[in-house]
């Protein structure tokens, strides 16, 4: 009735979008259950193609196909602009803050035990 998974959206988004269809094209409604709990097991699909792909990059452009796709052209450019905004507002900080010794010694840290793989970077 509202036809399969997009596969324009690679494992991103594709649920949101699957109910975005559901609620707006069927008889069917999407119901929220606050209570609910889902345990996450950690990247369990894209574990295999971790050193092939990066997954931040898959799900800002699956982020970006949805705007596009459910919102406008409009949408997508007020997207990438914010996106653009922040990693701008992320580099300036970044640059101001790392003379700091404090944020050198934590950042190496976290850079090293991520090396290690003892610790992911989010």
């Amino acid at each position: 009735e509202i036809g399969y998974l997009d596969e324009n959206l690679f494992m991103y988004y594709e649920d949101i979008d699957f109910c975005r269809r559901l609620n707006k094209f069927s008889k069917y409604e999407v119901y929220y259950y606050p209570d609910s709990e889902i345990i996450h097991m950690g990247q369990g699909s894209s574990k295999q193609i971790m050193l092939k792909m990066k997954p931040c990059l898959n799900s800002f452009t699956s982020l970006r196909y949805y705007f596009r796709k459910h919102h406008g052209k409009l949408y997508e450019i007020a997207f990438l602009s914010v996106c653009k905004f922040l990693w701008l507002l992320e580099m300036i900080l970044f640059k101001l803050l790392s003379w700091h010794p404090q944020f050198l010694k934590k950042y190496k840290l976290i850079a090293t035990l991520s090396s290690q793989n003892k610790v992911e970077l989010l």
